[in-house]
């Protein structure tokens, strides 16, 4: 779950796979360092299915906070995320594998017992697909999971800050891609730009924000229209 201060003083919560549906239109309209394959849109458009369980509802830590992607429980995340790899397994192996390296990433970033083992499961799985991928997979590979990283931010920085505001303390010096170093404004409450231009086109997209109520239970749904723009 995505939370972030809302403008009354509550709390936004955004589901983490809708914020994966804003990185997979902004793949479909990708041509900087080259157009994504099926594969590759096939990742960034499923690399947070996982969460789909978690966030049917919202959890509570103590005190009353409510849990965001940042602080969630790691037996439950690490068991989902196995399990999301897993699904997208049975559509690529390929896509897999980015999905795989991009969770592991985080995982490598923290010593405790379950976030290690967490990350030998999931490098075996990565030693078992290798095999599986072609010889131009496996060139582009890094690339590919960079890109997928990339949209992933980009989404990030229009679901964690408030429409028209850079509030969230990510990203404030820009998103880099190789040599590339892309930085992202707002426009207006809706319109995001992005210097320099990686798309075909703009990008016309969003997301819904939830209020929780104290059982956890997502309601008042308020759609937010995002625009992706050179």
């Amino acid at each position: 779950m995505i939370t972030r201060d809302g403008p009354d003083g509550r709390i936004d919560c955004i589901r983490q796979h809708d914020h994966a549906a804003i990185s997979a239109a902004l793949a479909e309209a990708w041509v900087l360092g080259g157009v994504p394959d099926d594969d590759v849109r096939f990742a960034v458009a499923h690399h947070d299915v996982a969460w789909v369980g978690l966030d049917r509802r919202a959890r509570f830590a103590e005190g009353g906070r409510l849990h965001s992607f940042l602080d969630h429980p790691l037996d439950a995340k690490y068991d989902a995320h196995r399990a999301g790899v897993d699904l997208v397994e049975t559509g690529s192996a390929y896509a897999a594998l980015l999905c795989s390296r991009h969770y592991a990433r985080f995982a490598s970033m923290l010593d405790d017992e379950r976030s290690q083992a967490y990350l030998a499961h999931e490098q075996q799985r990565q030693r078992r697909l290798w095999p599986q991928l072609s010889t131009q997979q496996q060139a582009r590979a890094d690339h590919d999971l960079a890109l997928l990283q990339l949209l992933d931010a980009l989404s990030l920085f229009a679901c964690c800050n408030r429409p028209g505001e850079t509030t969230w303390p990510w990203y404030r010096d820009g998103f880099r891609f190789g040599a590339v170093t892309l930085r992202a404004s707002w426009l207006d409450t809706t319109t995001i730009r992005l210097d320099p231009d990686p798309l075909a086109g703009p990008v016309h997209t969003g997301y819904v924000a939830y209020r929780s109520g104290a059982d956890g239970v997502l309601a008042d749904p308020v759609h937010h229209a995002v625009c992706f723009t050179g």
